[in-house]
């Protein structure tokens, strides 16, 4: 099943089949498909905390999808890293089927709709993952999507 931990400030409570990546009005959303076993996916949280602190929750919501199967290993994991943004966990895989990933970390940005704008596979040691997605935000605030 997936539980969810944290949310955005003023976020209702509603259950995880309420909290889809289409129902974020309008809202650029990157899918963070990780596990804390997962060398690249460790090594991506200091471009995710900076994609926090550079646009905020108000342009870009991160929500981090876990595929680890230790719900506790995935909690300790959280804390130790201070992962703040909404975070989900994937034990049984359902939304990794979904968006198609075989392969960590892989970041999804969607639209506010849930439309996937573009897929990430891999972390790139010669580009930021803001760097990398800029252009669709930017697109996004011009009314591009």
């Amino acid at each position: 099943g997936i539980s969810i931990v944290g949310s955005a400030p003023g976020d209702s409570c509603a259950a995880p089949a309420d909290r889809s990546s289409g129902s974020r009005s309008g809202k650029v959303v990157l899918l963070d498909f990780w596990a804390s076993w997962c060398g690249p996916c460790r090594q991506s949280v200091p471009d995710l905390k900076q994609l926090q602190a550079t646009y905020g929750r108000d342009q870009l919501e991160v929500i981090g999808i876990s595929e680890d199967k230790n719900e506790s290993v995935w909690h300790s994991f959280l804390a130790q890293h201070q992962m703040n943004w909404e975070q989900r966990f994937d034990s049984g895989g359902e939304m990794s089927r979904q968006y198609g990933v075989n392969a960590f970390p892989t970041f999804v940005l969607t639209d506010g709709n849930g439309a996937v704008l573009q897929r990430f596979v891999g972390e790139d040691p010669n580009e930021s993952l803001a760097s990398r997605i800029a252009p669709y935000l930017k697109n996004s605030q011009q009314g591009g999507l």
